[in-house]
């Protein structure tokens, strides 16, 4: 189930499936102390690839859990500097390299208290890994992460 989901959010126009990824976490109790307070910080798509999707998945996603958590809201403070290839088929070492510098953090971040970067899918961690650098170089301190699936 969990890897259908995912593909018809990301290449079958999933954008519909925001309740449903609400009522899916707000089964999971545990996660209203996890989200408590936090900034949702979207993993940001390039923008020709936003385009042609229609929507950024990960931006559906903390949407999903803003509506659900209180006491949560959506930032987009990250930026796709540049347009990279799908990770899907790449090695451990290329999927690092392939995400090296693909983020930027607007100027101001710093004083956000508690920021989750959030995600669809989490496989080597090269796109959280790239994203959380963009935060820290604005001197977010406080990062975590939160991903539907892994794989």
């Amino acid at each position: 189930m969990g890897a259908r989901l995912i593909h018809v959010l990301k290449y079958e126009g999933g954008c519909w499936l925001r309740h449903e990824i609400s009522c899916l976490l707000s089964e999971q109790v545990q996660l209203a102390h996890y989200f408590s307070n936090a900034v949702l910080v979207p993993v940001p798509l390039h923008p020709r690839k936003k385009r042609a999707r229609g929507y950024n998945q990960s931006h559906l996603i903390a949407e999903s859990i803003q509506a659900i958590f209180p006491g949560t809201r959506v930032e987009n403070i990250l930026l796709r500097t540049r347009q990279t290839p799908s990770q899907t088929f790449l090695s451990r070492e290329k999927r690092y390299q392939n995400m090296l510098d693909a983020f930027f953090c607007k100027p101001g971040a710093g004083g956000l208290q508690r920021v989750v970067l959030i995600d669809d899918v989490q496989t080597t961690g090269a796109t959280l890994n790239a994203s959380a650098l963009a935060l820290r170089r604005q001197n977010v301190q406080d990062i975590s992460a939160f991903t539907l699936a892994h794989g």
